[in-house]
């Protein structure tokens, strides 16, 4: 009996977990623990409409991300065990946003993720799988699932806020004209070859 149930903890320590609870100002609480040794590193995609902030690690010790592009990257010092903890903060009060989550970049099993809605107004959340249901005080809705990987983000729908901006159109760079000038060269061959052709045949 011992045996087993020391084997049933370990097996509860190397799960693999997401939990996300989101107050009633939006704000994310956000702890993540997964299987692997560490030092390990961690990336997450920059959001428009939330930024993270507040990364510890089990022991405490903050970490500052890295980076300066759309993926940044958060090096986990050597701790006991691989957990992590931050905050994911509302940039815009937008009625949909893409929240980030920080994912580590080596291999792990599927991971459990559970979001907790603390009356935050929250009535959607785009992700597969999920199952919503009340908590024992039936006054808070959790979303739960089992997913293959950890997700990047999760999309978050709430009931009021301010309608998501016009995407800003990208640069094409020299595309545009590449691939014009790739036109105009396959029709001037083209009209020659023919010419060339007529004139041979005659």
């Amino acid at each position: 009996m011992g045996l087993a149930l020391a084997a049933l903890m370990a097996l509860n320590v190397r799960a693999n977990s997401i939990d996300i609870r989101i107050a009633a100002d939006r704000k994310a609480e956000v702890h993540e623990r997964f299987s692997g040794a560490s030092p390990a590193e961690f990336v997450f995609l920059a959001s428009p409409c939330a930024r993270i902030d507040h990364i510890q690690s089990a022991d405490g010790h903050v970490i500052e991300p890295q980076g300066v592009g759309p993926w940044r990257r958060v090096a986990i010092p050597a701790i006991p065990a691989l957990e992590i903890s931050y905050e994911v903060l509302p940039i815009v009060e937008a009625r949909t946003c893409s929240v980030p989550l920080l994912i580590p970049t080596h291999p792990i099993d599927p991971v459990s993720i559970a979001v907790t809605n603390l009356a935050s107004g929250l009535s959607l959340i785009s992700a597969p799988h999920l199952t919503a249901h009340r908590d024992s005080t039936g006054r808070n809705v959790i979303w739960t699932a089992t997913l293959p990987a950890a997700p990047s983000a999760l999309r978050l729908e709430w009931e009021t806020g301010n309608p998501p901006t016009a995407s800003v159109a990208a640069p094409t760079g020299r595309f545009a004209w590449n691939f014009w000038g790739l036109c105009a060269v396959l029709v001037i061959w083209t009209t020659a070859y023919l010419v060339w052709a007529r004139r041979h045949a005659s």
